[in-house]
């Protein structure tokens, strides 16, 4: 995460977004739990985000967010995803 500066990552597996995982969560088990250094990913990981639809307003996505969902997946036309933050939607609204 840190090589590519970003701070939420999806998971996908056989084609399909199954698990997340962000940066506050994960420096939050860190400092609880040194340990995690080196321990699989997969025993970190959380929910995965939710998906809406490219056509969905900026405040539909938005209700999406909260305390414990920092991004969500957004399904283009093409049928691309796409990772919208928190900080994506303040600078969508602001």
């Amino acid at each position: 995460m840190t090589h590519h500066n970003i701070s939420q990552v999806p998971a996908k597996q056989n084609g399909s977004f199954v698990e997340s995982l962000n940066d506050h969560v994960l420096f939050a088990r860190l400092i609880a739990d040194p340990g995690l250094k080196t321990a699989p990913v997969e025993s970190i990981m959380q929910p995965p985000f939710p998906l809406v639809e490219g056509t969905d307003t900026v405040k539909e996505v938005a209700r999406k967010t909260g305390k414990e969902t920092s991004a969500v997946l957004v399904r283009l036309d093409d049928d691309e995803v796409h990772i919208v933050t928190r900080h994506d939607l303040i600078g969508a609204i602001s």
